[in-house]
């Protein structure tokens, strides 16, 4: 099975198909909950489709603005904690 992370490590061929009993467009919050939620239920042959391989902890933008926090400190690489879950950029 193969993992991507990002859009640059997405497969070279123009066409590749896979099957997932179900596909999340999107790796945020409400992407990795729904995600979550339906490893817990045994829906385990998940797809986490989202283009960007680094999230953004928004609420922290608000200290940014404020001079309290830096903008780097919002930014985390995603990776993916469930060997049962593909996390693929789009190509």
């Amino acid at each position: 099975m193969q993992t991507y992370t990002a859009v640059g490590a997405a497969p070279t061929k123009a066409r590749e198909t896979f099957r997932h009993r179900v596909a999340i467009i999107g790796g945020g919050t409400a992407g990795i909950t729904v995600a979550a939620q339906l490893a817990r239920r045994g829906i385990h042959d998940v797809a986490l489709i989202e283009p960007s391989s680094k999230h953004y902890y928004q609420p922290l933008w608000t200290l940014v603005g404020a001079g309290i926090a830096k903008a780097e400190q919002s930014v985390r690489t995603r990776r993916v904690s469930s060997p049962n879950l593909m996390l693929r950029g789009l190509a």
